[in-house]
């Protein structure tokens, strides 16, 4: 059994204690509670707090998951605010349990234009290199210590890739619109 207690300090920071043990928790409340406040919460439930979520994302966009807000979130510049999970935080914050393993059975291209209705997109669209991630497009995680393998051609997997049925896609910032046109495309693969 899990125990834990969120501690917040006076300008809305904070921190969850979870033990496998009620003593820490519960030394933690009333230890800590000089200062901040603390109670008891789920141990379940999704950690609050800057701490508890990528470095990356903004304050703003934990505020609304915690609040249950899954509108979008907009920057002045008009680009989107989006979410920024830890691989293990897909089941505690969205329900989602990461796969172990997966096969390719169809292949989706979205692409995002706010102006326009969401629909299937009728123009060829194939699997490029441009597809990929690498050392070259993926540089917030640089191999500092020279421990991934040399990069290799992806041709191979692109030639495999190719052969599966394939749907590209446009949405909008319509959230229903959008999901009901992916549904559709999803469709045309299967």
């Amino acid at each position: 059994m899990s125990f834990a207690t969120r501690i917040t300090t006076a300008d809305n920071q904070s921190l969850t204690v979870v033990s496998q043990t009620s003593a820490v928790t519960d030394w933690a409340s009333r230890y800590l509670v000089l200062w901040w406040t603390a109670a008891d919460v789920d141990p379940g439930a999704p950690a609050s707090g800057p701490a508890s979520m990528h470095p990356t994302q903004k304050q703003k966009v934990t505020d609304a998951l915690l609040a249950g807000d899954r509108a979008p979130l907009w920057k002045k510049s008009g680009a989107e605010m989006k979410p920024q999970f830890f691989p293990d935080q897909l089941e505690s914050w969205l329900g989602l349990s990461p796969a172990t393993e997966g096969h390719a059975v169809g292949i989706l291209f979205p692409g995002i234009a706010p102006e326009t209705e969401p629909a299937l997109t009728p123009a060829a669209r194939g699997v490029t290199d441009a597809d990929f991630f690498g050392s070259a497009t993926e540089d917030r995680y640089p191999d500092v210590f020279g421990l991934l393998p040399p990069e290799t051609s992806n041709q191979d997997l692109i030639g495999r890739l190719a052969r599966l049925p394939h749907q590209a896609l446009t949405m909008n910032h319509d959230p229903e619109a959008s999901t009901a046109v992916l549904l559709e495309a999803a469709r045309t693969v299967l």
